[in-house]
């Protein structure tokens, strides 16, 4: 479905406050959507999904459309919160910008982002992906001296796509 035709729908259908994010059904479309209840339900991947026409849409990108009118191809949560959809909390991006602001990955041997344990050298590692290339930082005697390496590639390289370990 084309930009304009989906924004139509979404503005028949839906009303949609910046200020909070929350996006609520204008009219009853079934007996499920109730006038002024939030529209759709978190979906599996842990985003609030929209159903409009027998399509199911994220409504992070249901808000951005509503507000700029088009759609871009990426749209990031600049708190990587992905259910706060403030308008000012949308930013478009590029894939390459969306993966930057993506938190540390849960199954690693540090809480931290950019950083694990390398058992032969017996220390902290960092590391940063740049370019689809892996970038070695050093090794550390502390974690969060690890972390802080990683902050400080990570502002040099995303700018204000870097997440931060915050150390």
């Amino acid at each position: 479905m084309k930009d304009q035709e989906l924004l139509e729908l979404c503005n028949k259908y839906l009303i949609y406050n910046p200020e909070t994010g929350i996006i609520v059904n204008k009219i009853d479309r079934s007996t499920k959507a109730r006038i002024g209840r939030e529209s759709g339900c978190i979906g599996n991947g842990g985003y609030r999904r929209i159903k409009l026409r027998d399509k199911s849409y994220r409504a992070h990108r249901l808000a951005y459309l509503m507000t700029y009118e088009y759609l871009p191809e990426f749209i990031d949560h600049i708190n990587q919160n992905k259910i706060d959809n403030r308008i000012i909390n949308l930013r478009s991006c590029t894939k390459q910008e969306n993966s930057m602001n993506r938190r540390s990955n849960k199954n690693t041997s540090s809480k931290y982002k950019g950083v694990s344990w390398h058992k032969n050298a017996k220390k902290w590692m960092a590391k940063i992906k740049i370019d689809s290339k892996a970038k070695h930082l050093g090794y550390f005697q502390t974690e969060s001296d690890a972390a802080k390496a990683y902050d400080k590639a990570a502002l040099e390289h995303f700018g204000e796509f870097a997440c931060l370990n915050n150390v």
